[in-house]
């Protein structure tokens, strides 16, 4: 079913950029080697490495936790972690990610129109697409786990976990977690002492199992953390 584009949501290194981001995009594509022969009646391929880039577009605001003081900060520095969530804000649908190089910046100030901005990035890990374990979320209290999603087959090529906080007090652990049947959990990945306005993406490597979650733990019942999960199974 055809989704409205109002439902998107733009994460980046702990920021929630939804509010000032009008469109965002992420070309993806992947290198191909020829390897036709003077034999071949067709022409033959080999696939390289896969490529990706974002733009975003919006409203310039110069606060603090404005999307493109944030960006703009970021312009030629290290790698930022970026979700995108273009169809649902509730987690219903899948995301992508993108571990970025800031590589363009751009703001217009027009007589007749409000100023605006423009970012672009290339990613160094393609376009992952993500499962969304958590849309962005407040969790309190000890322990506790999200909701399984059960994705029928294992993954055998591994793949990658996204973080997300953009607030927290305490101490905040996360789990990403897989299971055959949803009753003995393995942990794939853990994030430890996650602070607010913090990203982080780390690689799993082997099987992952049909059913993911997400586990969380504070050292605290008093503690709280608002944070998005998203996972990528490779193939």
């Amino acid at each position: 079913m055809p989704k409205h584009g109002k439902s998107s949501r733009v994460y980046v290194d702990g920021y929630n950029l939804s509010a000032y981001l009008t469109n965002v995009s992420n070309p993806g594509n992947c290198d191909t080697a020829e390897t036709t022969t003077f034999s071949s009646s067709d022409k033959t391929y080999v696939a390289g490495v896969s490529d990706g880039t974002l733009r975003a577009e919006g409203l310039f605001d110069s606060s603090t936790a404005g999307a493109f003081r944030v960006l703009n900060a970021a312009l030629g520095g290290a790698d930022k972690l970026w979700c995108w969530m273009p169809e649902d804000s509730t987690g219903s649908g899948l995301a992508f990610g993108a571990k970025c190089i800031a590589n363009a910046f751009e703001v217009t100030s027009p007589v007749a129109g409000v100023v605006a901005a423009t970012a672009g990035g290339q990613s160094v890990v393609g376009m992952e697409l993500l499962e969304i374990l958590q849309p962005l979320t407040t969790r309190t209290g000890t322990s506790g786990a999200g909701t399984k999603i059960d994705h029928v087959l294992n993954s055998t090529k591994g793949g990658a976990a996204y973080i997300q906080v953009t607030a927290v007090t305490g101490t905040l652990t996360a789990l990403v977690q897989a299971s055959c049947g949803g009753s003995t959990w393995d942990t794939l990945t853990t994030f430890t002492n996650a602070i607010a306005r913090t990203a982080e993406r780390k690689a799993i490597t082997g099987n992952i199992k049909s059913n993911t979650r997400i586990g969380y733990s504070f050292a605290s019942t008093a503690d709280t953390a608002t944070f998005f999960v998203g996972l990528h199974r490779q193939g």
